[in-house]
């Protein structure tokens, strides 16, 4: 193995991880604590999709659409994740919902790929 790639999966990956583990552990917490909010389930959402747990991370960016209707960010997120999946008309439908909430990023990056609209 070399330098760099040592550097990089035992090192940064492993501090990567834990870190990631943290804030997972933190944003439970927090739903625990209030949940009511919706900005953790939002969190969380973001950090089991960026691990790759896509379906878990859909269930929570809907649970923070359902507490909280004028939150533009959870749609966002949900709009990429059927963007990668080619469910194109939901991304559409989130991008414009992200974009009625004051987020105008996901059409934007939509309408950057011809085959997207």
């Amino acid at each position: 193995m070399g330098k760099k790639r040592f550097w990089r999966d035992e090192v940064i990956g492993e501090v990567l991880a834990r870190d990631v583990y943290d804030a997972e552990r933190e944003e439970r917490t927090l739903i625990e604590a209030y949940p009511g909010e919706a900005r953790p389930y939002c969190r969380l959402g973001v950090l089991l999709q960026f691990q790759g747990r896509k379906d878990e991370a859909i269930g929570y960016f809907q649970k923070s659409v359902e507490l909280d209707a004028a939150a533009a960010e959870p749609h966002i997120h949900l709009g990429r994740i059927d963007a990668m999946e080619e469910n194109y008309e939901s991304a559409w439908k989130h991008a414009r919902q992200a974009e009625k909430l004051g987020d105008s990023s996901l059409r934007e990056q939509l309408e950057r790929y011809p085959k997207l609209t």
